[in-house]
C-alpha cells in the first residue's frame, strides 16, 4: 500500500512553492468521514496556515492541517516553501521552519526546528520518487540529512546565507550550492555524507 501527499491550494497560497494540488484532482470521502489531524508543535502560538492532503490511488484518506510559529509581533514564521515525500508508512514534509515526520498508522507527528526557513527536500539517493529512510532537508544557510526513525543526523556548517540546494550525491559526496550575496553569489560547496562537514576544494 502505498500513499501520496500533497499540499492543497489554498487562497493564500496559490503563488507558493512546492508540492501543490487542487482539491478537483483528487477524491473527497463522504462529508463527515473525513479525518483531520493538527500539526501545530507551538501551542497557542500557532497560527494554521496549510493543508496537507493524504491519498491512496488519487483518494484522500485524511488531511493534516498545518501551523507555523508566530513571532512575538504577531508575524509569521514561513516562507513559501513547502514540500512533501511519502511512503506506505511516513508522510515527510517541510514547512515555515520545521520538518514533520507523520506516522500514518499511529497517526503521529514528530516534527524537528530546524532554526531557519526551509528550502527544499531531497531523497538519498536523489533519484527516489518516494520517501526513502534517510533525506536531505536544506534551508536558507545550511543542510540536514533526516532519518525518519530518529529525526537529524547531521547539521553542515553554514553553506549559503540566503538559499542553500543539494544538487546530487556521487561517492559519498553531496554537492550543492549556496546563495551568499543575492542573486549573483552563488557557490558551489561538497559534504562528506557521513558526517556533514565541509570537504576542501
Amino acid at each position: 500500500m502505498s500513499y501520496r501527499a500533497y499540499f492543497l491550494y489554498l487562497e493564500h497560497s496559490a503563488h507558493e512553492a512546492g508540492d501543490f494540488i487542487d482539491a478537483a484532482d483528487v477524491e473527497w470521502p463522504p462529508e463527515g468521514e473525513l479525518t483531520e489531524i493538527d500539526v501545530n508543535p507551538f501551542g497557542r502560538r500557532g497560527a494554521f496556515r496549510r493543508k496537507v492532503v493524504i491519498c491512496q490511488d488519487n483518494k484522500v484518506v485524511m488531511v493534516l492541517r498545518v501551523f507555523v510559529g508566530v513571532d512575538e509581533l504577531g508575524y509569521l514564521l514561513e516562507l513559501c516553501f513547502c514540500h512533501t515525500l511519502s511512503n506506505a508508512h511516513t508522510v515527510a514534509f517541510i514547512c515555515g521552519q520545521h520538518v514533520h515526520l507523520f506516522d500514518i498508522a499511529s497517526r503521529r507527528t514528530t516534527s524537528d526546528f530546524l532554526r531557519d526557513y526551509v528550502v527544499q527536500m531531497c531523497p538519498l539517493p536523489e533519484y527516489a520518487d518516494t520517501l526513502t529512510d534517510d533525506f536531505f532537508v536544506t534551508t536558507m544557510q545550511n543542510v540536514f540529512l533526516v532519518n525518519v526513525h530518529t529525526g537529524v543526523v547531521w547539521t553542515s556548517p553554514r553553506c549559503g546565507y540566503d538559499c542553500v540546494l543539494v544538487h546530487r550525491i556521487a561517492d559519498g559526496v553531496v554537492y550543492g550550492s549556496g546563495d551568499w550575496d543575492p542573486p549573483d553569489g552563488g557557490r558551489d560547496f561538497r559534504l562528506d555524507l557521513r558526517t556533514g562537514q565541509l570537504l576542501d576544494d
